[in-house]
C-alpha cells in the first residue's frame, strides 16, 4: 500500500495539465477566429470604398462627357479612411452599323434605331481603394456612353 501513496497526486498532476493544454488551445482558435474575422472586414470595407470610387468615376465621366471633354484626369478621394484613387481613361469611338435585319428598334438604348446605327465612346473605369493599416482593393469597370444622349 505505501507504494502507490503518490499515484493520486501524479494523476491529478496529469489531469490538470490536458485541461490547461484544451483551455489554451480553445483560446487560441478563439482568438485566431476573431482575427480572421477582422480581416474579412476590412477586405469587405476596402471593396465597398472601391465601390465608392467607380460611383465617382462614373459622375467624373458623366460631367466630362456632356463638357465634352475626353481625356478625364484622375480624382483621389477619401472614403471610410481609404484613400481611394479613381481614373477614368478614354478606351475608344465605337461606331455601329445599322442594318435591316435587326427586329428591334432601339435595342442598342435611347435615341439609338437599330436600322440608323450609331456611335458611343467606351471608358475604363479603376478605383484603388488602401488604407495604410488595412486591406487593399482595385475594381475595374466599362461605361459606355451613347453619343448625341443628354
Amino acid at each position: 500500500m505505501k507504494k502507490r501513496k503518490g499515484i493520486v497526486m501524479v494523476v491529478t498532476i496529469i489531469v490538470l495539465m490536458l485541461i490547461l493544454i484544451a483551455g489554451s488551445l480553445a483560446l487560441f482558435l478563439v482568438s485566431r477566429n476573431i482575427y480572421v474575422t477582422g480581416g474579412q472586414q476590412r477586405a469587405y470595407t476596402a471593396f465597398q470604398a472601391a465601390e465608392g470610387g467607380i460611383e465617382r468615376g462614373m459622375q467624373l465621366v458623366d460631367v466630362n462627357f456632356h463638357q465634352g471633354v475626353v481625356n478625364i484626369p484622375g480624382d483621389t478621394i477619401d472614403i471610410s479612411k481609404y484613400d481611394v484613387y479613381v481614373d477614368p481613361e478614354f478606351l475608344a469611338v465605337v461606331t455601329m452599323a445599322g442594318a435591316a435585319m435587326e427586329f428591334a428598334v432601339g435595342y442598342l438604348g435611347i435615341g439609338v434605331a437599330a436600322s440608323r446605327g450609331g456611335a458611343f465612346h467606351l471608358y475604363s473605369i479603376f478605383s484603388d481603394a488602401q488604407r495604410t493599416a488595412g486591406a487593399r482593393s482595385g475594381i475595374e469597370t466599362v461605361q459606355k456612353k451613347v453619343i448625341g444622349i443628354d
